[in-house]
């Protein structure tokens, strides 16, 4: 074998080794520096160009090293001898090629990272294969190129990410049977509350389109097409609404109060009942379904507001107050009547008979705190369905809407008994929200005096209260 040929093998080898390798390796080391994401660095560790580079290479050295040791062949001199003879020669020439194959192959994978147009092709194409097999390495991946895309204000990039996740939440929500709750995969919530870590740091209103699918929960609730909300996707929600309140962007929330008023309002709205021939309703299971699913709703965003009472947001308070997308306005996120008002607060108040026995699990305020922190949260929430009733006297009384009519007597004693028990607690919930000045003016409910309720013949809202307990007084002596 020619020694020239060998010594080209052997040269192309060494600058592989000693030049480009290096060089390759900190390029690589770059790419964490780049994303500042493990799992971008894992998928590249994982591809087969840097393991055929560094296979090829490991092969060539050991290969210069055999034909530096020109062991004899152990056969006498032939035709196929000659063969084994150069075998050293012939395998440090494939070898030779095996490396410069295998380095070209690795320089065009590290473009396809540096480059987050191709990046992007490339890891879509491959989260719509391993997606089938439930892997979401690579959709978790998109989610790494978001936030880099995000910090570095790549709005093009940004654009075809929100194109395509907001695909994938749709198509999954889609494939949910009608009668089965919506419970994504982990890592779909985790994208979101990911996402808006990375938005909350960003002080431009560039992608208010991500904030409204993210931090507005626009992904999660869906639109117009009703799917049953899951415990999970809740609780996912809360936790969101939290971490947008930690960042101090509690801007974020108008985001959410608009994607769940216009989900209430059509995903969510009563079904009507269907009769048959003989009167009776054949719909009764899906009417009372839904209405415990507008309940449930309903009484999320009033746990909302107590944790935005609690944070001090009274702003945000005052403009979900006054959010309406109809004309004439229509709050269907808020009350309508006093007999809404005090059904949101016993079902908070109570913590033996109420809906929520251990509320803190349901709707945590603080990241501390377990059993202990029950008694404060229900006090918070209770504090703004005070404020709630307080607002009732801002809605104008129509021949439809009747803002201050006292709500319904509960039919039972127990339930009058404990009705008049919770009404002191109520009042001076009410007292003390009226000594709240920074409050009153904020959310515009500073006019509500006893002068004005008196020009306005209404009741004041004491008086009021007392009025309710003294009706619950006699009907039950009635009863008695």
């Amino acid at each position: 074998m020619d020694n020239f040929n060998i010594s080209i093998c052997v040269t192309f080898i060494a600058a592989i080794f000693g030049i480009a390798y290096p060089i390759l390796l900190q390029v690589i080391s770059r790419l964490d520096e780049k994303y500042n994401s493990t799992i971008i660095i894992d998928l590249f560790n994982q591809g087969y160009q840097r393991k055929f580079f560094t296979t090829s290479v490991g092969f060539s050295l050991v290969f210069i090293f055999l034909w530096m040791l020109r062991i004899p062949p152990t056969f006498e001199p032939g035709g196929f001898t000659k063969i084994i003879e150069n075998s050293a020669e012939y395998l440090l020439i494939l070898s030779t090629l095996s490396v410069i194959i295998s380095f070209f192959l690795l320089v065009a994978r590290i473009f396809t990272y540096y480059t987050p147009n191709q990046f992007l092709n490339y890891l879509m194409e491959k989260n719509n294969k391993a997606i089938r097999q439930k892997n979401f390495i690579y959709f978790y991946a998109i989610s790494d190129l978001l936030n880099f895309s995000i910090r570095n204000q790549n709005e093009n990039i940004v654009k075809l990410i929100w194109s395509y996740m907001s695909r994938s939440f749709r198509e999954f929500r889609d494939s949910v049977p009608p009668d089965k709750e919506v419970v994504f995969p982990p890592t779909y919530y985790e994208v979101v509350s990911r996402t808006i870590e990375e938005l909350t740091n960003t002080k431009n209103n560039r992608f208010a389109y991500f904030t409204q699918s993210t931090a507005g929960s626009a992904w999660l609730l869906g639109s117009s097409v009703h799917k049953s909300i899951s415990k999970i996707t809740y609780d996912w929600i809360w936790k969101d609404l939290r971490l947008i309140l930690s960042y101090d962007r509690a801007g974020f929330i108008l985001y959410h109060w608009e994607n769940a008023y216009n989900y209430f309002r059509y995903a969510l709205k009563s079904i009507p009942a269907k009769y048959s021939e003989k009167n009776k309703i054949n719909n009764q299971k899906e009417i009372e379904k839904r209405e415990d699913e507008r309940n449930e709703f309903l009484n999320f965003h009033c746990a909302l507001g107590g944790l935005l009472l609690y944070k001090r947001q009274y702003k945000i308070i005052n403009n979900v107050f006054r959010y309406t997308q109809g004309d004439p306005p229509e709050y269907v996120l808020l009350p309508k009547t006093m007999n809404e008002v005090f059904k949101l607060y016993f079902d908070f108040e109570d913590s033996f008979e109420g809906k929520y026995p251990f509320i803190n699990s349901e709707f945590r305020f603080l990241d501390r705190g377990g059993l202990e922190m029950d008694p404060q949260i229900r006090g918070w929430i209770c504090s703004y369905i005070t404020l709630l009733f307080l607002r009732q006297y801002t809605l104008l009384h129509t021949i439809t809407q009747t803002p201050l009519t006292p709500p319904r007597i509960p039919p039972t004693q127990i339930k009058k008994k404990q009705w008049i028990d919770s009404l002191d607690n109520f009042r001076s919930l009410v007292i003390e929200i009226n000594n709240n000045k920074e409050l009153l003016n904020a959310t515009g409910l500073d006019f509500i005096t006893d002068k004005w309720c008196e020009e306005n013949h209404k009741r004041a809202p004491l008086e009021f209260i007392d009025n309710l307990k003294k009706r619950l007084h006699e009907s039950l002596n009635v009863d008695e």
